[in-house]
């Protein structure tokens, strides 16, 4: 399994490609917070751990 951590500041989220499927968390940004009000992970991926790596 290779993992590739990417921010993604076009779409304000951070992503990690496992092997060609995507996991990644929605971010905001607010007076010096970090806030992330999503994390969802493509359905082969999910029970894979890939969410948990991510965060």
């Amino acid at each position: 399994m290779s993992d590739k951590f990417t921010d993604n500041r076009e779409d304000s989220r951070f992503e990690l490609d496992v092997d060609g499927q995507l996991a990644f968390a929605d971010y905001q940004r607010h007076a010096g917070a970090l806030t992330l009000p999503r994390v969802e992970a493509a359905m082969p991926l999910r029970g894979t751990g890939a969410a948990d790596r991510l965060m």
